[in-house]
Order: C-alpha cells, then structure tokens, then sequence
C-alpha cells in the first residue's frame, strides 16, 4: 500500500468521526421518539444601539440554566433552551472604570414552550439623558 492511499483514508475517518459525535450530541439532548425541537424552544435577544459609549460595553445575558450571551449594542442572538421556566438577568462591568458598580438588572422570569421562538430584549435604563446602571429586559412576544 503506498503512503498515498493511507494519507487518503486519515481524513475520511475524522471526517466520519465528526459526524458520528455531532450525532451522538444531537441525540442526547432528545427524547427517545421526539425530535429535539418538540423539547426545545428558541430564544432571541436582542440589545438595540445606544448613545456613546454603552454600545462597546459587553453585556452578559445569563439563563437560570447557566448558559450565557455576550452582546454589545446593536447584537442580536440566539439561544435553544430546553422548554421550562427560566430567569434571566443581565450584567455588565462599570462601562468607565472605576471603582463604581457592575450595572444589573433584576432578575426576569418566564417560560419557554416547547417549540416556540421568543424575543426578548434588553437595554440600559435611562433617567433623562442619564443611563441609571441598571439594565433592563422586556419579553416581546412569542413567534
């Protein structure tokens, strides 16, 4: 056998070795007989653009579940989470330094059906022309 046709069959193994395991993943997080979107639904977040300097600081979307987003201003993403109820807050380092205050948000409940797709956005509070360091989520609407 030359060294050809050995170097040929190397990356069809890891090739079928990817997909095997990317189907193994898949499957267990479904039920046996239910496709995994019947268990699952999809949540999208948006943070709208702000004014200055809040756009470039990261804020960190956390489900009860422990799974978590990073999105700046103008950033839209989405998430599976298996259908349930759920509470979810943001946090964000003190956008200038310092030795103020992480900003929050009070934590938010909901609760996802399966199957579904769910908005939900977030954005800093604002007192005037003012942000307050709080941050605060609005579930839009279920699509």
């Amino acid at each position: 056998m030359s060294t050809h046709t050995s170097n040929w069959r190397y990356p069809r193994r890891v090739a079928c070795l990817l997909v095997f395991a990317s189907q193994a993943a898949l499957a267990a997080f479904a039920a046996p007989g239910a496709p995994a979107s019947s268990r699952t639904a999809t949540v999208i977040v948006t943070r709208p653009e702000n004014q200055g300097f809040v756009n470039v600081c990261r804020a960190t979307v956390t489900f009860a579940s422990g799974r978590r987003l990073f999105l700046f201003g103008g950033d839209t993403k989405t998430i599976r989470l298996r259908a349930g109820s759920y509470n979810v807050s943001v946090t964000s380092p003190y956008p200038r330094g310092g030795g103020k205050s992480p900003w929050r948000s009070v934590p938010v409940s909901f609760r996802l059906e399966a199957g579904t797709r769910t908005r939900i956005e977030i954005e800093p509070e604002t007192q005037g022309s003012e942000y307050t360091g709080v941050w605060l989520i609005r579930k839009l609407d279920d699509l």
